[in-house]
């Protein structure tokens, strides 16, 4: 999850008040849906290895 960073002014002063996000430093107000988009948009980064198990789906395979 990513820091929320005020779209207008592009500060991370932004706070919680009345229900609402505000920015501090030039008062853009942002819904919780919004500062929720907010957090998780963007790329994440996954590192190492993967593994995926598929062993079931052989098995029904093999028993098919």
């Amino acid at each position: 999850m990513k820091a929320l960073v005020c779209e207008m002014c592009n500060s991370s002063d932004i706070v919680k008040q009345d229900g609402n996000f505000v920015c501090q430093s030039c008062g853009m107000k942002y819904t919780l849906e919004e500062a929720k988009k907010m957090m998780i948009e963007g790329t994440v980064d996954v590192q190492g290895t993967v593994k995926l198990d598929k062993s079931s789906d052989v098995e029904k395979y093999l028993a098919n």
